[in-house]
């Protein structure tokens, strides 16, 4: 995918996204415990972390 994606919408912007969408599922997977991890309940912290770094993708895209 990133092959697909890096020329055409660049690698700053393709690697932010990715590590924004790392982070996303990791809040799934700390919410529910998934793969034996031990359960981290999603706060308002941790949202509003994770939305800064989609923000931070948004800004590279258009910078």
């Amino acid at each position: 995918m990133a092959a697909f994606a890096a020329p055409r919408i660049g690698v700053a912007t393709m690697l932010t996204a990715a590590v924004a969408g790392q982070i996303f599922a990791a809040l799934i997977m700390d919410h529910f415990g998934l793969l034996g991890l031990a359960r981290q309940p999603v706060s308002v912290e941790r949202i509003a972390g994770a939305l800064l770094v989609l923000v931070g993708a948004v800004l590279v895209r258009r910078g």
